[in-house]
């Protein structure tokens, strides 16, 4: 697969299916990032176009069947080097006024104990118990670096200064409505669009200037080049880079063997027929049987949007969010595990073919080497 960089030249608007229109007062609110569905529909339509960016209908369904893993936030360097920036992993835990980051592990669920995730053996609580609330201002994509000595061992950690970057900033733009017939202003007429900034980043009461762009991997034939991105059509250029996506940390598929356990860290947000539990990834494969014990997962997020096939809206799906883990064990001989360890990495495993095409469901694995005590969450 080819990497393609996605730069913006403007703050991309990412609605976030609330209706609007250009009415007095009307707000275009964004999502905190790209949906995959943007970013994939963006990129078929630029493979199914010709040298004139006019789209050939008759190659909608074979434009359908192009894949694509991402998109993954990437800071843009010097000599365009990529520094990879994954979603902050929901076993991590930081709290209001604390330097300190803890990991969330399984707990077995005592005898006196009652649970209404019924599918589950254990639940996820932290080691040591804080009454603290957790921050809202927390680091919302992680440096690979941080991010994979985070797969292959979570411990508590004081935080370190350069772990990544918060959400990206909103910018925030009034417009007015243009009379059709005068081609003037419409007195009153202001509404307002918000746009994902990929140029700063808040640090504090400060900015910091950054190139911060979309990064994807696909075997889709495109062209490099401007283009367009979301609502209002904002541009950006794309880009092949000779970069690569990120490879196991050195051990890691060796430790997963060892322990017969893992974690499996979402990337990309998931479709799951049963919500947040996967069925596609629990599948017996090439005689490995995965059982899930745990998971740790976020709101739902929820994705819609356009079917220009049908000329329809699309139904409202329910996504497990980037970020969420769930831990595993394995049963299976040791060439079986390791085999099924290098299949699931950078791969995606929602429970439909289409949605993992469509880059949903990306993921990684992580090491699982420690067991709670015989109680949850310090009961």
């Amino acid at each position: 697969m080819t990497i393609w960089v996605i730069e913006p030249h403007d703050p991309l608007i990412m609605r976030d299916g609330r209706p609007f229109n250009p009415t007095p007062g009307a707000r275009a609110v964004s999502l905190p990032f790209p949906l995959p569905s943007t970013v994939i529909g963006a990129l078929r339509t630029r493979a199914g176009s010709d040298a004139n960016g006019n789209f050939d209908q008759t190659r909608v369904l074979d434009m359908l069947t192009q894949a694509m893993h991402g998109p993954f936030l990437v800071e843009i360097g010097q000599d365009d080097q990529l520094a990879w920036l994954m979603p902050a992993p929901a076993d991590a835990l930081i709290t209001k006024d604390d330097s300190r980051c803890r990991p969330l592990v399984p707990f077995t669920i005592c005898p006196d104990e009652q649970t209404d995730l019924q599918q589950l053996a254990m639940l996820v609580a932290p080691e040591d118990p804080t009454p603290a609330k957790v921050d809202p201002q927390a680091v919302r994509f992680w440096r690979w670096s941080h991010f994979s000595a985070w797969l292959m061992q979570p411990k508590a950690m004081p935080i370190p200064t350069d772990l990544g970057i918060g959400e990206l900033l909103i910018n925030k733009r009034v417009h007015v409505r243009v009379s059709a017939e005068s081609q003037t202003a419409d007195e009153g007429g202001l509404f307002i669009t918000h746009g994902l900034e990929f140029t700063t980043e808040k640090q504090g009461y400060s900015l910091a200037v950054k190139r911060l762009g979309l990064a994807l991997a696909t075997d889709a034939a495109i062209q490099p080049g401007l283009g367009t991105l979301g609502g209002e059509r904002r541009m950006i250029a794309w880009r092949s880079t000779t970069a690569q996506l990120p490879q196991p940390p050195d051990r890691l598929i060796d430790m997963i063997v060892e322990q017969q356990q893992c974690r499996v860290v979402l990337l990309t947000p998931a479709m799951f027929t049963e919500g947040y539990r996967p069925t596609q990834l629990l599948q017996p494969l090439d005689g490995v049987v995965p059982e899930l014990m745990a998971a740790a997962v976020g709101r739902p997020q929820i994705a819609t949007g356009w079917d220009y096939q049908k000329n329809e809206a699309k139904p409202s799906r329910r996504l497990a969010p980037a970020g969420s883990v769930y831990w595993l064990k394995l049963a299976g001989s040791p060439a079986a595990i390791r085999a099924w360890a290098k299949k699931q990495w950078m791969n995606s495993i929602s429970d439909d073919d289409q949605s993992n095409r469509d880059g949903f469901g990306l993921a990684v694995l992580g090491t699982w080497n420690q067991f709670g005590s015989q109680t949850t969450g310090g009961t």
